[in-house]
């Protein structure tokens, strides 16, 4: 173990943080699982944001790098959450996981993330074949699990042209704007819609994302009846 008891890029080291430390995990998930779908929160949340209810199933959101050492718990993580929202009467809940993926194509990024987002890329799609099981055991008493399909319903990702800090924080902005617009705009329920039509032969995993905003600027106008007007600035967002 490294004695700055970090995984330090490995794969195998950030499994095994999340296999020592499950139980406290999944209690943790459990439980903010069940605070955000209480009717009282759901409640609340409306009142104060002034948003239509979409609905009472809860959607939950994987943010991750798939070229550190953290990488290497994004299954077991997945298929946790998966075991805790059938346990919670929530199986069709969507599960979603934004993988960002460095810059590959920078000759400035190392080898070992390289080899890191190979891996990690590899493995989901490997779990997201509906012959091939997934199987864990916590600790030398717990049970073992076996799970089937993939271990995210979709999961985005995400590159960078060069690797560069004004290219990384682009990135998030990007993400962020994107997370914005589809939690509280008319955008998600076209994204669940896109999601919904995808073909079931389709093997792949991984989605890519992009958006773009076209502004209308304010110009004179001529109103009914004569009376001039502006046309205030208007924005569209488009996945």
């Amino acid at each position: 173990m490294p004695r700055a008891l970090k995984t330090q890029g490995s794969r195998g080291l950030g499994r095994l943080a999340f296999a020592d430390n499950y139980l406290r995990v999944a209690a943790k998930l459990k439980k903010t699982i069940q605070e955000v779908t209480h009717p009282d929160v759901m409640y609340r949340a409306v009142s104060e944001t002034g948003l239509a209810l979409r609905d009472n199933v809860p959607r939950i959101y994987v943010i991750a790098g798939a070229g550190g050492g953290g990488s290497g718990l994004l299954p077991d993580l997945g298929y946790t959450l998966r075991r805790l929202l059938q346990q919670l009467r929530h199986p069709d809940a969507p599960l979603t996981c934004l993988l960002f993926c460095g810059a590959p194509e920078d000759p400035a990024t190392p080898r070992g993330e390289l080899a890191n987002l190979y891996a990690t890329l590899t493995e989901l799609n490997h779990f997201a074949d509906p012959a091939v099981p997934f199987t864990a055991q916590y600790g030398t008493d717990g049970p073992r699990i076996v799970s089937e399909g993939p271990a995210f319903d979709h999961t985005y990702l995400l590159t960078l042209a060069n690797r560069t800090p004004e290219g990384r924080r682009d990135a998030m902005a990007h993400l962020g704007s994107y997370l914005f617009h589809e939690l509280t705009t008319p955008l998600g329920l076209r994204l669940d819609a896109c999601r919904r039509r995808r073909p079931a032969a389709e093997s792949t995993p991984f989605r890519s994302l992009g958006t773009y905003s076209v502004w209308f600027p304010a110009r004179p106008a001529v109103a009914p009846g004569g009376a001039r007007g502006l046309h205030e600035p208007d924005s569209a967002v488009a996945s």
